[in-house]
């Protein structure tokens, strides 16, 4: 696909036919374009773009870190950053996107977690929305996908310390997604992770596939659906009874 800010003619164009109300007419707060952000310069060219949600792919917070994940990084963090919130305050944007795939070993430790919420901490506390990307192992430099309990551990970290809403992507499969996992010290209860939120919904639950969308199986009379607001909690339903997520396709 390549950077779109490398491109910006031929993104703006499609921008304009996403959300022009004689095409396809999406809300411009449903079209997210992702930059690796070369330099503050590409990232000043959203100002002559239509408008969409910006997601910046971080990776990883410091100087050394950024160039070791992003070799043709030319600009200091700091400098990117800047070049961001004032395009920002001039779009008038809310928040931003800021993308990290957690690579074991490599950006994934507890110094690696603080230095992004310090990094992250002039957006102010509603501007920045984070999603948290296991590595897609493709055999590459030995690397692997930091484990689960270390991306939670992530995820919990800057929630608590940032308090931003923080996602955890997820890989799907051929028409089934299991979330299951325990807890451990929470008397068998399970937590369910559904697109990215992990929720305790006090029991077993799981997340399936029915008529495209992805929708919570509740296996203990008790559910937690995700919807455009975040995640739900309801009373009690009859076990075994499917509620349809909002809004996302499989």
């Amino acid at each position: 696909m390549g950077e779109p800010l490398n491109n910006p003619l031929a993104v703006s164009q499609a921008l304009q036919s996403m959300t022009d109300a004689h095409a396809f007419a999406l809300s411009p707060n449903f079209v997210t374009v992702s930059t690796v952000a070369p330099s503050p310069a590409h990232v000043r060219r959203f100002l002559d773009m239509p408008k969409a949600k910006i997601a910046w792919s971080v990776h990883g917070a410091t100087d050394k870190m950024r160039r070791a994940l992003v070799p043709t990084t030319s600009s200091t963090m700091v400098e990117l950053r800047e070049a961001f919130r004032e395009v920002m305050a001039q779009r008038g944007d809310t928040d931003i996107f800021i993308e990290c795939t957690l690579i074991e070993g490599v950006n994934d430790a507890l110094t690696d977690v603080e230095a992004l919420v310090e990094f992250l901490r002039p957006f102010g506390k509603e501007g920045v929305k984070i999603n948290l990307i296991p590595y897609n192992d493709t055999g590459v430099n030995g690397w692997k996908p930091s484990p689960w309990e270390t991306i939670l551990a992530f995820q919990a970290h800057v929630r608590t310390q940032g308090g931003w809403p923080t996602f955890v992507r997820t890989a799907t499969g051929e028409g089934r997604v299991e979330c299951m996992r325990p807890v451990g010290d929470r008397g068998g209860s399970a937590r369910c992770w559904c697109w990215g939120e992990w929720e305790d919904v006090g029991g077993e639950a799981r997340v399936d596939v029915y008529k495209k969308k992805k929708v919570l199986t509740n296996l203990n009379n008790a559910w937690a659906i995700r919807n455009t607001r975040g995640f739900r909690k309801g009373a009690p339903r009859q076990q075994g009874q499917r509620q349809r997520e909002v809004g996302l396709e499989v």
